[in-house]
């Protein structure tokens, strides 16, 4: 059964990779007001002019977005807030300039300033992204302070270039001095000092 159950977890994470690799093109914009008619298959004149106005906030490409999909059940009910959205972009360079200009919607008008772009996760991934929120609500709660979750940990926020750990003590060390997105993932360029 030992063998059975490592086949299960290997088959498990095999499917987990698929799913990401389906999603990698994919966000999720909450808050983007509903339309009343509902339209065919989630879709309406009404949420393309939505949308086609946070693409001009954001001064983004709406050319980029091959499909968009209301998610979730329709309710009656119009008090309740909006049925999420998913967008499929043409490209993982289109979905990192959107993520790179949806911090501009905090100051936005128009009744954009509730509406939040996030990556289009996993189940699994979901699951632990609320584990690590409740983990980081708990630790504020206790009076932490300046924390922030960055790749699945929660770890202190850097304040300056000059309170980071002392990298430059070593003069061996490499540090990285620059971050680029690349369709292909993120490449680093490094610098060594001394």
């Amino acid at each position: 059964t030992a063998l059975q159950l490592q086949t299960k977890v290997i088959v498990e994470d095999q499917r987990e990779q698929e799913e990401i690799g389906r999603r990698r093109c994919n966000v999720v914009v909450h808050g983007l007001p509903e339309s009343a008619d509902g339209g065919a298959g989630g879709q309406s004149d009404e949420d393309n002019d939505r949308l086609t106005n946070l693409f001009l906030e954001l001064n983004c490409d709406m050319s980029s977005v091959i499909d968009m999909v209301r998610l979730g059940r329709r309710t009656d009910n119009a008090g309740l807030k909006p049925r999420p959205m998913r967008l499929t972009l043409s490209s993982e360079g289109q979905k990192y300039k959107l993520h790179c200009k949806a911090k501009n919607l905090k100051g936005a008008s128009n009744g954009l300033e509730k509406v939040f772009i996030h990556q289009d996760l996993t189940p699994k991934q979901r699951e632990k992204r609320h584990q690590l929120m409740e983990e980081l609500r708990l630790r504020i709660s206790k009076g932490e302070t300046e924390l922030i979750i960055v790749n699945g940990k929660i770890v202190k926020r850097w304040k300056s270039k000059e309170t980071r750990p002392a990298l430059q003590a070593d003069p061996g060390l490499v540090v990285p001095v620059a971050w680029r997105r690349g369709v292909a993932g993120v490449r680093i360029e490094i610098r060594r000092h001394g």
